[in-house]
């Protein structure tokens, strides 16, 4: 062939795309252009050969449709055909893809709603949060704030013109909240008219222009607006917010989207700027400011963002006089696409949530998936043998091995687009399991349904995904399985070289069942971390309490209407609840260390210590008897008494410590207990006799009572004079009830889960192989059996080769399974050991399973009839 034709793109195309029938056309066109150039020189032959390729080419792609039009359709009827014809391993297939899709399903749609959140904003693509990195002594570290300081937005707006509008939105508006007769709960924001025109919520009722402008304006969402008004008319009706004020309905708002900017309530932002003191404290202050308010922008249409990126030092330095002990050092601009799934910061607005779900989740689904493709090698790979003639019939009749390569692709694909509506069934049952979790699912409002299912590209990636793990799956035993050679094949010479001993489909069990390992005994040790935590010694007493938020009502009311129930045994006070990751921190200093040190902070009554439970371990508890002890003594922990340079408790007592340049008495030593976090290192406390700060009153009840105290709060809770509605807790419960046992156990049914589809396949895997090993020599069996063996030797002769792989999948899994539980244990102060009796029973629990599945194979081949199986010889 002439470098001029090899030189031209399109004419190897149509050789590529022609069918083999037809590339003798392109041989007799390069005849014809020799010829026609001898006659009449090159330039005309050129001219007359490029006439006729165009000419010739809509003809070409027409038969090169056709051709694969009818080569594809006949590998589908192939296809389906081997899928019927071995019904058992096809199902195995379809079963184990289907499972594991189902899972990768889940985190599509998942991923799909998260990322959906605020895409419906008409100006989405040019719409900016500006977050903080604001240090200070209580953040030295490298977080970064989502809030930015109040004044900022209208800086952006009057100083720089490449915004086109911004607007601030402040937290927060809530409590309960009264219309006549009528008391309901709301939580809102603050914020100006120009969020109307940012965001493109739609509003139901009233002007977009002035809805946001007086003080004392509101605007409710419409479910809110259901609640208070029903079919009455919201607007110019007088909401009185307990606490706060009244508030005139100038709006009914919808905002029942996928969006970060969750609230029932929009308030006025002018509303806060009427309070002189509040502006000149809250607001204009950029450091009392900079940790609640929230800065939204619009960028001109053609700007590039860079543009004012480059130009926030610039207004930091002109804006904010830094300290040494506060500075902000970066403004970020974040994109309102990236607020969802983005980077994770403080004070996040709303429902947000972080990307690490989503690795944890997606790392989890990978797995799954790999280990289901591998089961989907391993089994084709096993019928390799028995498809081996079929390939060099295949090629002596004339395929090629692209051909060969395309009928085994398409072969996986149909099984995986039928494991596709099988996983569908089983997307179906997960959802609710899903939406169950608690920190991912129903606790931050995000139920993923099919319902949401309304977007026909999302079914096209659903298909296109399975098609995907179709070819992931199916190349490899394609490339294997065309590279026979139909000679050798047909003549019996070449056994399958490389897969007669199977090292390949080995090699994939044993790596099914070591990931199947893994995720036993992970499971079983989170677990175990779990019950471990559930019964853990918080150093105080969480039994038969109840812990009552007294808000707007005194702490010694309560206490006097309360103790005289006859199954309160006890009432004590304090400002936060020890071991629901509440903290205040605070700074503190003695003249035995250099620098200072941070502590938990707890105003508390003179019976908190006994009525908590707490141990003191050396000097003395508040007397309410001794005036010095009210505001100007300390109790502090034992990991206190290290942090402030003491060699023990007692040298601690009657010693001075500074905090914000106040200098209070040690008075007594406090054994240390679970202030914030059961998961984390116990943290150095100190405790303030000042009942003035309470904010949680703590009834410890008669055991059993409970029921009876409550009744009686409920009772008692109007004339205690509290503008708002009682709230309170079963101590106990609220323990269990922390984010991160809420975070454990969601955990602990993700990896369950993962871990029965894990093994789950792997069976399956195991089920095909056993299947296969047990139908490919029957008739060996038959012969065994005729000279004299007995149902034993049968059953060891099948099973021996799948013992050792198990055992090999054990002990390469125990190395690698210690090494990754005990780095996840080493994100966890209070955990347990790395039992050896948990792998004992991840062992065990591996072996029970891989004996049925292969002897329920075995035993069926062992007692065939061995007259059966030689018949045909």
């Amino acid at each position: 062939m002439p470098v001029y034709r090899r030189s031209h793109i399109l004419i190897s195309l149509l050789e590529f795309l022609l069918p083999a029938d037809f590339t003798h056309l392109m041989g007799d066109l390069e005849e014809e252009y020799l010829e026609y150039k001898e006659r009449n020189g090159l330039w005309k032959a050129q001219v007359w050969f490029w006439f006729h390729i165009l000419q010739s080419t809509p003809r070409f792609i027409y038969e090169s449709l056709i051709w694969n039009t009818l080569m594809i359709s006949n590998y589908l009827k192939v296809a389906l055909r081997n899928i019927k014809k071995h019904k058992s391993f096809s199902l195995i297939n379809i079963f184990g893809l289907s499972a594991s899709i189902s899972i990768c399903l889940l985190i599509i749609l998942f991923v799909y709603d998260q990322k959906s959140y605020d895409g419906f904003h008409e100006k989405g693509d040019r719409i900016y949060r500006v977050t903080s990195d604001f240090k200070s002594s209580g953040n030295l570290s490298n977080h970064r704030y989502a809030t930015s300081p109040a004044p900022l937005s209208d800086i952006l707006k009057e100083e720089y013109p490449i915004v086109e509008n911004a607007t601030t939105v402040r937290r927060r508006i809530s409590g309960d909240t009264r219309y006549n007769e009528k008391v309901l709960g709301i939580n809102g924001l603050y914020t100006e008219p120009a969020f109307l025109d940012i965001f493109s919520f739609n509003l139901i009722k009233g002007d977009p222009v002035t809805a946001l402008k007086d003080p004392g304006s509101i605007i409710l969402n419409k479910e809110t607006a259901q609640k208070f008004f029903g079919d009455e008319d919201p607007i110019g009706k007088v909401l009185n917010v307990i606490g706060t004020g009244d508030f005139t309905v100038t709006g009914v708002i919808d905002n029942d989207r996928r969006t970060h900017l969750t609230f029932d309530v929009l308030a006025s932002y002018s509303t806060l700027l009427a309070d002189s003191e509040f502006r000149t404290v809250r607001i204009d202050n950029w450091r009392n400011s900079i940790y609640t308010t929230y800065t939204y922008f619009v960028l001109d249409e053609g700007v590039s963002i860079a543009d004012l990126e480059s130009q926030m030092p610039a207004l930091i330095a002109s804006k904010f006089q830094p300290r040494e002990d506060s500075y902000i050092a970066e403004f970020i601009i974040q994109p309102l696409s990236n607020i969802n799934l983005g980077p994770s910061m403080d004070n996040q607005l709303g429902s947000v949530m972080p990307p690490e779900p989503i690795y944890f989740l997606g790392g989890f689904a990978l797995i799954i998936m790999v280990i289901a493709c591998f089961n989907y090698m391993g089994l084709t790979i096993a019928r390799s043998l028995s498809r081996s003639k079929e390939v060099g019939v295949r090629k002596a009749l004339g395929a090629d091995k692209r051909s060969v390569i395309a009928q085994f692709l398409i072969e996986a694909v149909v099984v995986s687009v039928l494991s596709l509506l099988f996983a569908t069934v089983f997307l179906y049952y997960l959802l609710p399991q899903f939406n169950g979790l608690r920190f991912i699912g129903s606790s931050l409002e995000r139920q993923v349904s099919f319902s949401f299912i309304d977007d026909f590209g999302l079914y096209i990636g659903f298909i296109g995904f399975s098609i995907f793990i179709g070819l992931a799956a199916g190349l490899f035993p394609a490339l294997h399985l065309s590279s026979f050679r139909s000679a050798r094949v047909l003549k019996g010479i070449e056994n399958v070289q490389g897969l007669s001993k199977s090292y390949i489909r080995k090699g994939l069990l044993v790596v099914q069942f070591a990931c199947s390992m893994l995720f036993i005994v992970t499971t079983l040790v989170i677990n175990n971390q779990f019950n471990h935590l559930m019964n853990a010694d918080y150093g105080f007493d969480k039994e038969s309490v109840i812990n009552v938020q007294l808000r707007d009502v005194p702490f010694e009311r309560v206490k006097d209407a309360l103790s005289s129930h006859s199954d309160v045994l006890e009432i004590s006070g304090a400002s936060i609840t020890p071991g629901l990751q509440s903290r205040a921190d605070m700074r503190v200093s003695s003249d035995f260390i250099e620098g200072e040190t941070k502590a938990n902070y707890f105003a508390v009554d003179e019976n908190y210590i006994h009525n908590m439970g707490l141990e003191i371990v050396a000097g003395r508890n508040f007397s309410a008897d001794i005036t010095t002890d009210v505001d100007g003594s300390f109790l502090i922990s034992e990991k206190m008494v290290a942090q402030l340079g003491f060699a023990n408790p007692a040298d601690a007592i009657g010693e001075s410590v500074m905090v914000s340049d106040s200098s209070y008495s040690v008075i007594g030593v406090i054994k240390d207990f679970v202030s914030s976090d059961i998961t984390r290192e116990v943290e150095p406390v100190f405790m303030q006799y000042s009942p003035e700060f309470i904010n949680v009153a703590n009834l410890r009840v008669r055991t059993g009572s409970i029921t009876n105290v409550t009744s009686f709060l409920e009772e008692s809770w109007p004339s205690l004079g509290s503008i708002y509605a009682l709230r309170y807790d079963i101590f106990s419960e609220q323990l269990q009830n922390t984010g991160s046992i809420v975070i454990l156990t969601d955990v602990i049914k993700v990896v369950g889960l993962i871990a029965f589809f894990a093994i789950m396949i792997s069976c399956l895997g195991l089920l095909g192989m056993a299947m296969f090993n047990a139908e490919s020599r029957t008739k060996e069996i038959g012969i065994r059996k005729v000279l004299g063996a007995n149902l034993e030797d049968i059953v060891y002769l099948l099973s021996r080769e799948y013992i050792w792989l198990l055992g090999l999948a054990i002990v390469i899994s125990i190395p690698l399974t210690y090494m990754l539980n005990n780095l996840l244990l080493q994100e966890m102060a209070n955990r347990i050991p790395l039992s050896p009796i948990t792998f004992i029973i991840g062992i065990g629990v591996i072996i029970v399973l891989a004996v049925v599945t292969i002897g329920s194979q075995t035993l069926r081949a062992a007692r065939t009839n061995s007259a059966d199986n030689l018949r045909a010889e």
